[in-house]
């Protein structure tokens, strides 16, 4: 269900190759706070690559709803609160672009990110 046991997953690739990987549970949320989150996660896990602020960085997405809030300026009416967070943290990345792509269609980044998600979905599930 849609609120209901919820994850995010991130893979981020850093110069070099080295890839960073994340899950989160999110216990009760809905599919865009998950979307959302994973955003945060990337970013994080940017943090912990110690990406330097002003890198070029291509984040990818198969949320429309992140897309179109993050990229294309649309104005969400729920979830401020995480949507705040987020652009305020984009803000220390200059050179961020975020782009749409169409999920389940074999990137093997996103696959990952999927299964990662669902991780954290489970685990949502495991600490009613």
């Amino acid at each position: 269900g849609n609120p209901g046991p919820a994850g995010s997953g991130a893979v981020v690739k850093l110069p070099g190759g080295r890839v960073l990987e994340r899950h989160l549970s999110l216990g009760r949320a809905t599919n865009n706070i998950g979307e959302l989150k994973a955003i945060g996660l990337a970013l994080d896990l940017l943090d912990e690559g110690e990406v330097s602020s002003d890198a070029r960085i291509e984040i990818l997405t198969d949320s429309k709803y992140v897309h179109g809030l993050l990229q294309l300026g649309w104005k969400g009416k729920a979830n401020r609160d995480v949507i705040d967070a987020i652009k305020a943290r984009l803000r220390d990345f200059p050179n961020v672009r975020i782009h749409w792509i169409a999920g389940h269609v074999g990137i093997p980044e996103n696959e990952r990110a999927d299964e990662l998600a669902n991780r954290g979905v489970s685990e949502s599930l495991h600490r009613r």
